[in-house]
């Protein structure tokens, strides 16, 4: 269970690092849809999170 805790944690952290690496390349155009744009990011990160917390409960108290 642990090697899948840490594949799961692995994937988020190559994400996060990805996004940002994408976001600082920006031009003219899209910085004035930023805004918006880093409000969906978030909200996606948020979703993601509660689902994998909820999945991982999900697991372990049905693994027990």
């Amino acid at each position: 269970m642990l090697t899948w805790i840490m594949i799961v944690v692995l994937l988020v952290v190559i994400t996060v690092v990805a996004t940002v690496l994408i976001g600082r390349n920006g031009d003219a155009n899209y910085s004035k849809a930023t805004k918006g744009n880093i409000k969906r990011l978030t909200m996606i990160y948020i979703i993601l999170a509660v689902v994998l917390i909820v999945g991982l409960g999900l697991y372990i108290y049905f693994k027990s």
